[in-house]
């Protein structure tokens, strides 16, 4: 089974690769950086699999709490130490019918607490990408998994509201649903039978 999702973000994002890069056409004249975006090859901004796939396994365990669930069915969605993953994640790209965002390079600088001034290796390039819609999707590898873990992949995914560096800096904010062939929002629909499970929480 397949659920495809769209990344809706809405500020200003930076999802880094944790290393430094040269930006510009010519090596011998190209500039450095110190907080590169991470690029596909073509190159296009985009967010990891990695991230995202960590992004909704932080929600995923309050999701499941909330709703009944044990950490049972996370661990068998996400994977743990020694468990393989029932379900597969894409790494997010632009929407191939939109333009890809633009980044650009803001310059930092950091306060020595040992001196009290910027020392030269306080300073450094930091690259943001502008607001953007990317596409992903999940896989399970079952074809017909149960209604309630799919439930939960998409549900842990919509409470993703930040995503990348400097996000309590209003960085990254951002929207995920689950969408049809046609774009509409399916969020809805996969995620009642969690709804269905809700009413029977904190019954005898």
């Amino acid at each position: 089974m397949i659920v495809d999702f769209v990344v809706e973000i809405l500020s200003n994002w930076h999802v880094g690769t944790g290393a430094e890069r040269l930006d510009g056409p010519d090596p011998t004249d190209a500039e450095l950086l110190s907080w590169p975006v991470r690029v596909a090859e073509d190159p296009v901004p985009v967010v990891p699999a990695s991230s995202l796939k960590g992004l909704a396994l932080d929600h995923a365990h309050l999701v499941a709490s909330t709703f009944g669930l044990g950490d049972e069915m996370v661990e068998q969605i996400f994977g743990s130490p020694g468990r393989q993953a029932s379900w597969y994640f894409s790494s997010a790209r632009p929407l191939p019918s939109e333009d890809p965002p633009e980044c650009r390079v803001r310059r930092y600088n950091r306060v020595s607490p040992a001196t009290g001034r910027v020392e030269e290796d306080d300073l450094f390039d930091f690259e943001v990408a502008s607001p953007a819609r990317l596409a992903t999707r999940a896989r399970s590898q079952q074809p017909d998994p149960p209604a309630v873990e799919t439930a939960l992949v998409v549900a842990s995914f919509a409470a993703v509201e930040r995503l990348g560096a400097r996000r309590r800096r209003g960085w990254g904010h951002c929207r995920i649903r689950a969408v049809g062939s046609g774009g509409e929002d399916m969020t809805p629909g996969f995620v009642a039978p969690l709804l269905g499970l809700a009413k029977g929480v904190g019954q005898p």
